[in-house]
């Protein structure tokens, strides 16, 4: 089974964790009788409130659908990014932000300018709701990205050399591949 979110594969994904929106407005394998007699709607909530419980994919993923559509990723790192942007506000205390769809766009800029001289970075959710990335190698060896609205902010700390910038997505890729100690390939292996 390809393990990649290419095109071709999302065919099967729909039912991996939750039911995605169609491009018609609908739910992908959910014909509209299902969609009308939802749980939530046996419970006695309005339709349209229970159909949006029904679609519980977050706004940060379906912002960004054609994106990670093409963005290669495997299963396992699409998986992760749904449960972040799943985070709702407040999820670490008062004034964390859920998932911001602008970090995901400019996560996945930065990936399709890397992705071939890259391994998948672990990645999180930071209460700025911001998505940060990090390759690691080793304690001595790590490279910490953050994709704010204005600039990634990266930190490359590459045994006991510091290397941080401010700057925009394609200068900063164009660092960070380009550099000797080549952190994007860095990973848990």
């Amino acid at each position: 089974m390809d393990t990649r979110t290419n095109t071709s594969a999302f065919d099967w994904l729909h039912d991996v964790e939750d039911r995605i929106p169609s491009a018609s407005g609908g739910m992908a394998g959910v014909d509209s009788d299902e969609q009308q007699t939802s749980s939530a709607t046996t419970r006695g909530l309005p339709e349209k409130e229970a159909l949006s419980q029904t679609m519980s994919m977050p706004t940060s993923i379906l912002a960004n659908w054609n994106e990670i559509a093409e963005a290669d990723f495997t299963v396992s790192l699409y998986m992760h990014l749904v449960r972040l942007a799943k985070k709702p506000a407040g999820w670490r205390g008062p004034g964390s932000l859920p998932l911001q769809s602008s970090s995901v766009r400019k996560f996945l800029a930065f990936w399709k300018e890397v992705r071939d001289d890259a391994v998948e970075p672990e990645v999180a959710l930071a209460p700025d709701g911001t998505l940060h990335a990090e390759w690691y190698r080793s304690d001595r060896q790590r490279l910490d990205i953050r994709f704010a609205d204005s600039k990634l902010f990266f930190g490359l700390f590459d045994r006991g050399r510091v290397i941080e910038g401010a700057d925009d997505l394609l200068i900063s890729a164009l660092i960070l591949k380009s550099h000797q100690s080549k952190p994007l390939r860095w990973g848990s292996a």
